[in-house]
């Protein structure tokens, strides 16, 4: 399958598109505990044990599908910072090896999902990072790719983002992630042709000056 976005349910990038163009709903879950943007899940110099303790997810694959439809729901609704912990206990799940024998394409779905959250969050090093994840364990999930390719825009390497955008470019099937991997091609372009404009004038700057 080409695709990252929870494609096991049949709903290729329906997702991707429903946070883009849904209405704002409450979709508050009874069964699980979020963390709310100032809880101490984003205190880094607690163990993940510590900081994901008050996000229930349940320790098998089920639980994991659970998890990332949820945290979907959750990032439609704009509350990414509670997507993004229930994300990231999923994935410590499986890292923790107390959930085994996941998937390889639902463990790369929960990364491209949390690399997208972090894309809208503005932390680019930790989008490259999950986007990196969700390509090495399924090259074709071109919805990671993606968000990878927008954190390189970020962070200036648009070379790397060329690379990403056409590969997303020549595999998705979906129209809205293929509209936007276009408009971020054509804005990488335009970057990368005004560093490189920058760069010929300072040097012609530097010989006039030597003269």
């Amino acid at each position: 399958k080409q695709e990252g976005v929870v494609e096991e349910e049949g709903e290729e990038d329906e997702h991707y598109k429903q946070t883009k163009d849904e209405e704002k709903q409450d979709h508050e879950k009874d069964t699980c505990t979020f963390f709310t943007a100032e809880h101490t899940w984003q205190n880094t110099t607690q163990s993940p044990e510590n900081r994901l303790e008050d996000v229930k997810v349940d320790a098998n694959t089920g639980g994991l599908r659970s998890a990332l439809m949820q945290a979907v729901s959750l990032h439609a609704s704009e509350r990414i910072d509670d997507a993004v912990a229930l994300l990231s206990k999923a994935i410590w799940l499986v890292q923790s090896e107390q959930v085994v024998d996941v998937p390889a394409e639902l463990h790369s779905t929960l990364y491209s999902h949390r690399a997208w959250a972090f894309t809208e969050m503005e932390k680019w090093p930790e989008a490259e990072k999950d986007g990196t994840a969700a390509v090495a364990l399924n090259s074709g999930n071109t919805f990671g790719r993606h968000s990878r390719a927008a954190a390189y825009v970020e962070m200036e390497r648009y070379s790397e983002a060329l690379d990403d955008i056409d590969q997303v470019l020549k595999e998705t099937t979906d129209p809205t992630l293929k509209k936007d991997a276009m408009a971020l091609r054509e804005l990488t372009i335009r970057l990368q042709t005004s560093v490189i404009d920058d760069v010929v004038m300072d040097q012609a700057a530097t010989k006039q000056e030597s003269r």
